[in-house]
């Protein structure tokens, strides 16, 4: 490893020490409200991209595809087909 890469995993590693720090001190309320603040932002950026690959379609008719397309994760998630793989801090 050179330098930058050090100074890069010095920084990554504060990163993620100041993001456990913050999650310690977050309340379960909190951490809760965070769940589904985050879901529906995923949701958002799923409809947006619905509605760039169907520009002509309604409100009714991307709200159908979004649903389509949330069944199909959780279908696929449920099935066990993928697994994860970890993380580069796991190896």
């Amino acid at each position: 490893m050179n330098d930058f890469d050090d100074r890069i995993l010095i920084l990554a590693d504060d990163i993620r020490d100041r993001r456990l720090a913050q999650a310690r001190r977050t309340s379960p309320e909190d951490k809760l409200l965070d769940g589904f603040r985050l879901y529906d932002r995923a949701c958002q950026w799923m409809l947006a991209g619905l509605k760039h690959q169907h520009p002509e379609a309604d409100d009714a008719v991307l709200k159908t595809l979004l649903v389509e397309r949330l069944n199909r994760l959780r279908q696929r998630d449920e099935s066990g087909l993928y697994s994860s793989l970890g993380t580069i801090n796991d190896q």
